[in-house]
Order: C-alpha cells, then sequence, then structure tokens
C-alpha cells in the first residue's frame, strides 16, 4: 500500500499540534523522570490518528503513556490537496525534559 510523502510544511503543523496538546506529567515531574520516548503513528488522510505505538522507551511509564496518549485518536491536520495515498506513517521522538528541576 502506498504511503503518503507528507511535506515539510505539513510536519512543522505537526509540531506545532504537538506544542499545543502536549503536557508535561505531574507525578513524572513530582519523579523527576525526563526521557524521549519514541513513538509511530499511522494517520489517515483525513487527518485521524488511528494507530500510536512506543517503539522506544523513555525509561518513564508515566511519559510513555503521555507521548502515546497524547496522540491517541487525535484529529491532525488532513494530508495536503493532491495526495494520493490514504494513510501515513510518522516515527517521531517526543522529548520531555525538565527545565527545572524539583527538590
Amino acid at each position: 500500500m502506498e504511503r503518503a510523502d507528507l511535506g515539510k510544511e505539513w510536519i512543522k503543523q505537526l509540531q506545532q499540534w504537538w506544542d499545543v496538546h502536549a503536557y508535561y506529567p505531574k507525578e513524572a515531574a513530582d519523579k523527576n523522570e525526563s526521557g524521549t520516548v519514541k513513538l509511530h503513528l499511522l494517520i489517515h488522510q483525513n487527518g485521524l490518528v488511528w494507530i500510536v505505538k512506543v517503539v522506544q522507551s523513555s525509561g518513564s511509564e508515566i511519559l510513555d503513556k503521555a507521548g502515546h496518549d497524547v496522540f491517541l485518536d487525535a484529529l491532525l491536520r488532513p494530508f495536503p490537496q493532491g495526495t494520493s495515498a490514504p494513510e501515513a506513517d510518522i516515527f517521531l521522538s517526543v522529548h520531555y525534559v525538565l527545565t527545572q528541576r524539583r527538590k
């Protein structure tokens, strides 16, 4: 099956979506947990994320779940006009970094 190449502008919009919807779980912050979660998203042409998989753990179950759950059933921007592929595979790294450690 053909997979979509969504282009730089769509990826930039995905980053903007993440910036609006991402959250740092309080429980992870309380435990001073940080890390990078690597995710695989399968997205329909209409922008619906229908599969989210953690492909590499951050080392924190809390952060892994937060990264997973923020994308689960999310509705992103539809594919650019003229994109014929019915779905896209997106692999991304989500970085959770505490800028101020709690004591």
